[in-house]
């Protein structure tokens, strides 16, 4: 019979800063010798060390994405701004994909640059990257002395909220603040809308509409909600009988989704055949609250970039 003997955490562990200090009293700790209410505390604390540990790594993604090509003399060199080549770095250096690499890139130089409050938060392990990309993705539209103000109160109270809790206090403030802030927001989701088809490992497919208009959305839905459902399932491609109204209507210019390679996606605008008459216009793209973003090395706005991902 083997009796476990109990391991007593520090009475300041909660107050230990994140850094080398508390990471060498976390690995000298064993969880399966901890109580209960232990093991919370050391939980947190993990997370704290966790998040200060995150910030480092954009902070050096940041670094890496801003090195210049290194000269004979190896005397460091730093570009101004991130070039379109920045991301590719981390890309390559970490092994991800190029979506991967572009949205952890932008979102670490965002926070470095345009929202150095936030990072810092992050540095002292009282913020995590979830809430800290809730404040960079819902502040990107304001000025950045207003996105700087906003998160400057939100900031105190932004731990002991859920990111859909920070969502909402972030919307009430940018209002406060810039009453325009919706209505630039609504309109840059709507010159952004657009259909997309994709097929699955599996053989099935996905169709799927983003920033289209509510009322729309809703009368479709009605419009789906009233069919009768569809019978029977197969696992070959389906024969669709003549006014069945699962019948896919594909117009003759487009092929069915059969005809694509597997993995291959689709992006549709308005312009494509299988819009209807009834479709609206494009709305043309807003223009950038902080002016046209930067497109050459050496004259851009620090803050923005145009491979960066646009998220909400």
């Amino acid at each position: 019979m083997f009796v476990t003997v109990r391991q007593l955490i520090p009475e300041d562990l909660a107050s230990i800063p994140p850094g080398p200090e508390l990471a060498h009293v976390l690995v000298g700790l064993e969880l399966s010798r901890l109580s209960g209410f232990d093991c919370v505390e050391v939980l947190k604390a993990q997370y704290r060390q966790a998040n200060h540990e995150r910030a480092r790594v954009m902070a050096a993604m940041v670094e890496v994405g801003l090195c210049g090509p290194v000269p004979a003399d190896e005397e460091l060199r730093r570009m101004a701004v991130p070039d379109e080549f920045s991301a590719d770095e981390v890309r390559a250096a970490l092994v991800l994909t190029r979506r991967a690499a572009d949205v952890q890139f932008w979102l670490a130089h965002d926070l470095v640059t345009r929202l150095p409050a936030v990072h810092t938060a992050m540095d002292a392990g009282v913020l995590d990257e979830p809430r800290a990309r809730v404040l960079s993705e819902w502040t990107i539209e304001l000025h950045p002395e207003t996105a700087r103000a906003l998160c400057a109160e939100l900031l105190p109270r932004a731990p002991g909220l859920t990111t859909g809790q920070l969502i909402e206090q972030i919307k009430k403030l940018a209002i406060a603040l810039d009453p325009d802030w919706a209505r630039r927001r609504y309109e840059q989701a709507v010159a952004e809308r657009k259909v997309v088809g994709s097929r699955n490992p599996d053989g099935s497919a996905n169709l799927s509409g983003h920033n289209l208009p509510v009322d729309r959305v809703a009368a479709a839905c009605g419009h789906i909600d009233g069919y009768p459902p569809c019978s029977g399932t197969t696992s070959t491609p389906p024969s669709w009988p003549a006014g069945d109204p699962c019948t896919p209507n594909w117009p003759a210019s487009s092929p069915p989704p059969s005809a694509a390679p597997s993995g291959a996606s689709r992006s549709l605008t308005s312009t494509d055949s299988c819009y209807t008459a009834e479709s609206p216009e494009p709305v043309p793209p807003a223009p950038h609250p902080h002016g046209e973003l930067p497109r050459d090395r050496g004259t851009a706005d620090p803050h923005h970039h145009p491979a960066r991902p646009h998220q909400r």
